[in-house]
């Protein structure tokens, strides 16, 4: 009996027929297999919606996995690392995962007569995955310096899949090299596999964002880096408001926005703009509170309940006494819900102050000094004096930018300033 015979016969009586613990071993390893990658389907598919959320400028809140400025996933989803021609990693991700895993399944389903070479193919797909995990990582660590925590989860899962699909092809993985000159020949349905992944993923970012009607974003973000290359230059005192950076000096992407926290689309354009200025170190933004009450901003006429007036008040202290303004500020746009009815003024002061760590009463005392009131007043003539028309109002370097909330505009802004 030549060595190959023993092998397959060795193979058969282990793992499939003769011995219950090698059997039940590969079926462990296997119900792992297409767990993990499931698993990774599903962090990976998320990631690309809120993406895609961000770039459309749709985002209703930030991203479950956001965290602090170090563990932040808006960060690395609105980086330049996160798409490649166009295309968002994670959309990819989700075309190669969708592929492994059927892939993996195919055996089950009794589509191919030798599972063990399906088994090897799905191991060398694993460790493509794995080794695009630590580029990604790495490019996290040391160009971002941020860290998404779903990402490190999917990289997590990817190595979790590589080791179990290890396990479930090692009794044949000395057959692999005979493996690979038949994706020229017998096996080329696998090499049609592999290509559905950037065909996928092409095919799906154009459905999804044709959804939107990204063709017609395309013009409206040529008119927006139109107008605003042209738009009148304004004067803002940039030492007032909340200011969001990722370093002290060296800035020359500056962007200034007026918004109210009671509005909707202020909440919206929030998440955008935060996560642009802290994966791009040379923007930054200040927030300017502009409330839509002409209890504190002599620009609009109607009077309110002050409500607005007193959200800006909390955010102005956070930022005078614990330079937490954007941590407030964040705050009042996820909670956003509870400023539409009446609410408890000391109830939300007292958890402002906990977020911020100062006195309850000091907070309090400083929302209803004078001062705060007229710093607000002062932003507010700013606005009035840039003729902004409603909120969110977002200028870049001194000038009006018509959709700054979009990330492409503000992406190809960016471009221009620091080419």
């Amino acid at each position: 009996m030549n060595l190959k015979s023993w092998h397959d016969k060795w193979l058969i009586s282990n793992l499939f027929l003769g011995s219950n613990e090698g059997m039940t071993n590969t079926k462990k390893f296997y119900y792992a297999a297409l767990l993990t990658t499931f698993l990774t389907l599903c962090l990976q598919s998320y990631l690309a919606f809120q993406h895609y959320q961000l770039k459309l400028g749709i985002a209703q809140g930030p991203s479950s996995c956001n965290i602090s400025a170090t563990f932040n996933c808006d960060t690395v989803a609105t980086s330049k690392y996160s798409s490649i021609f166009g295309i968002p990693l994670a959309t990819l991700a989700v075309a190669f995962h969708a592929v492994l895993l059927l892939l993996i399944f195919l055996p089950s389903l009794g589509l191919t007569e030798n599972k063990e070479r399906v088994w090897r193919y799905s191991f060398l797909f694993s460790i493509f995955s794995a080794g695009v995990s630590v580029v990604m990582g790495t490019i996290s660590s040391f160009l971002i310096g941020t860290y998404c925590l779903y990402c490190m989860g999917a990289y997590l899962l990817s190595f979790a899949n590589l080791f179990f699909l290890y396990k479930i092809a090692r009794p044949t993985l000395f057959e692999i090299k005979g493996d690979l000159p038949l994706l020229a020949t017998t096996q080329r349905w696998v090499l049609i596999m592999a290509l559905l992944v950037p065909g996928g993923a092409w095919l799906g970012n154009k459905m999804y964002l044709d959804s939107y009607g990204y063709e017609e974003f395309q013009r409206i973000i040529s008119e927006s880096m139109a107008y605003w290359s042209t738009a009148t230059p304004r004067s803002f005192n940039e030492s007032e408001g909340i200011l969001h950076q990722t370093q002290v000096s060296g800035h020359k992407m500056t962007i200034v926005e007026f918004a109210d926290f009671r509005c909707t689309h202020c909440r919206t354009a929030a998440p955008t703009l935060h996560s642009f200025v802290s994966a791009h170190p040379q923007a930054r933004l200040i927030l300017k509170p502009f409330p839509l009450d002409g209890t504190c901003n002599p620009v609009i006429e109607r009077k309110g309940d002050g409500s607005s007036c007193f959200l800006a008040s909390l955010a102005i202290c956070a930022e005078d006494s614990q330079k937490k303004g954007i941590e407030v500020a964040k705050w009042l746009f996820e909670n956003q819900e509870r400023w539409f009815t009446p609410f408890d003024r000391h109830q939300v002061t007292e958890q402002v102050a906990k977020l911020i760590g100062l006195q309850t009463q000091e907070l309090k005392a400083c929302s209803e000094a004078d001062k705060t009131t007229e710093k607000i007043v002062r932003m507010a003539k700013e606005g009035g004096e840039a003729q902004i028309q409603g909120t969110p109002t977002i200028f870049v370097n001194s000038r009006l930018l018509e959709r700054g909330q979009i990330l492409p505009v503000l992406s190809a802004v960016h471009a221009e300033l620091t080419q």
